[in-house]
């Protein structure tokens, strides 16, 4: 039995909650989608999600830049014959605003009508091409922010974030430029922005695995160029080194596909990206190392984690299981005052990157799954969300388990996690809390986020797992897969508290206390 001490001593440290600064989302358009909408509401309301960022905010599919030559190419001239609007931007941001949620503004990707090229990326086809006059895209970005002040105020798109692009780092698949190219967008995107307003805040690079971070520094102040915040992603298996988009892969998955002709898109997309064997070889602190690195990249500038989650993949098992939510628990304790802001890749399976999974658990990155049910990972910023005010400095010697401490006025809460990357279950394991407070206890519970609670896909495997779910069906997966608050046993004797709970692997327990009122 492992047994954690907190004393009236300890230091505390306010609760920045960095982990609701933002949430991702696929592409712009979808943003137009009742069900998008419904859902962003919902991770709003119930987890605490401040802005939310998306791809693709320029492409086509938004409307931005409509030449003749879209509908009457066969008249010569027509692509010179441009007409700009940014309505349907407008309805986006009319529906976030009005949920109460801000736009983190990804400035991308080009519009065909003033791209260099035709490369594109993902089914939704965004152009990722650098454009073809700089001074083209300088005139779209000036007014772009002309059109948001008009619309929005100075004051409001003043507390936005503008970021340009997305992991150009990833040449040929972002972005078909050079480094020094993607610098040169910076220049033109920071400046035409400044130009209209200068205290709007902009940064970058967006970059995957922390690429980039002292070259886009360096590259601003021998530019004197304004650089507000600096963003990157990571995913705890970046640092393993094997790469997912390969010949061999894709290969694989063809071949599957041949020898399988029953297996649907899902599953031989999962063939092909879904990789178990580099679980074992991640490391535990994988994610809080890196954030560090960036940190001391960053320096005393602005730090976000603009992207991030569990696995880079969008068919991973453990996207849909309480491997999830345990490693979310635990990176954003373990992370927390290191970066300014996270933004947790991405908030619902509506999701259109390489196609639309039909099935209602495929291993997609969301919080909730395409029906709208909450998955473990939902339920572990459910916890973020509840605790308090205040973090308790706590030291944890414990191999497996771990536990951070919060406090608020009359409460206290124990967020106690079991984390590792394999799904292997070890059996339970009792932990035993000893909390020194001479308030007298008023009650003592428990949320768990185990293979009982808040675990929707081992319902709907009960169920037979079927390809479609009914009105009912969803109903009764959301009510059974909800976690329930328990009260817990306790002893209080010479002013210390004696609790206990027991985890398996990837179990996540929040125990909170509440004490009477007025015995300070």
């Amino acid at each position: 039995m492992e047994t954690f001490k907190i004393t009236s001593s300890t230091p505390v440290k306010p609760n920045d909650r960095y982990w609701q600064f933002c949430v991702g989302s696929c592409h712009a358009a979808l943003a137009l989608r009742a069900d998008y909408q419904k859902q962003l509401k919902q991770v709003h309301d119930d987890l605490g999600f401040q802005r939310v960022r998306f791809h693709g905010l320029f492409d086509d599919d938004m409307h931005i830049i409509t030449t003749l030559k879209s509908f009457m190419g066969y008249i010569p001239g027509s692509a010179k014959i441009k007409t700009q609007s940014f309505y349907h931007v407008a309805l986006v941001y009319d529906a976030l605003l009005d949920m109460g949620i801000k736009p983190f503004v990804e400035l991308g990707f080009m519009p065909s009508a003033i791209a260099r090229g035709k490369r594109t990326v993902f089914a939704y086809k965004g152009n990722v091409t650098p454009p073809r006059e700089y001074r083209q895209w300088e005139n779209l970005i000036r007014d772009f922010i002309r059109f948001l002040i008009a619309r929005y105020g100075k004051q409001e798109v003043e507390s936005w974030y503008f970021e340009v692009w997305n992991e150009p780092d990833l040449r040929g698949f972002f972005w078909t430029g050079s480094k020094e190219e993607y610098f040169q967008l910076y220049k033109s995107t920071v400046l035409a922005i400044k130009s209209i307003d200068p205290n709007i805040r902009v940064g970058g690079p967006a970059t995957s695995q922390n690429r980039w971070l002292t070259d886009m520094k360096r590259f601003c102040a021998q530019e004197k160029l304004p650089l507000d915040f600096l963003s990157t992603h990571h995913y705890p298996g970046d640092d393993v080194g094997i790469p997912i988009l390969t010949w061999p892969n894709i290969k694989r998955m063809l071949m599957t596909a041949k020898k399988n002709p029953g297996l649907n898109v899902t599953q031989t997309y999962h063939k092909m990206m879904y990789r178990p064997e580099i679980l074992p070889l991640i490391k535990k602190d994988s994610m809080y190392n890196q954030a560090v690195q960036a940190r001391k990249e960053a320096g005393d500038t602005p730090l976000f984690y603009t992207e991030w989650n569990v696995n880079p993949t969008c068919t991973a098992p453990a996207h849909d299981t309480t491997q999830s939510s345990c490693y979310i628990i635990k990176h954003m304790m373990e992370s927390q005052y290191i970066m300014d802001g996270a933004s947790f890749w991405c908030f619902s399976d509506i999701f259109e990157e390489s196609t639309f999974f039909p099935q209602p658990f495929t291993g997609s990155f969301g919080l909730m799954n395409i029906y709208g049910i909450p998955k473990p990972s939902y339920w572990a910023f459910y916890l973020l969300n509840r605790l308090g005010d205040e973090r308790l400095g706590l030291p944890t010697t414990h191999e497996e388990i771990e536990m951070a401490a919060f406090r608020s006025q009359d409460a206290m809460q124990l967020l106690v996690y079991r984390q590792q990357y394999t799904p292997d279950k070890h059996g339970k394991e009792t932990v035993a809390l000893a909390i020194e407070d001479s308030r007298r206890v008023k009650t003592v519970s428990r949320l768990r986020i185990d293979a009982e609670s808040g675990n929707p896909i081992d319902i709907w495997k009960e169920m037979g797992a079927p390809e479609m779910l009914s009105r009912q069906q969803v109903d009764q997966i959301k009510k059974a897969s909800r976690p329930v608050e328990e009260t817990l046993p306790f002893t209080q004797a010479k002013n210390t508290l004696h609790v206990e709970t027991a985890l398996d692997t990837n179990d996540v327990h929040l125990i909170e206390i509440k004490f009477e009122e007025d015995q300070r």
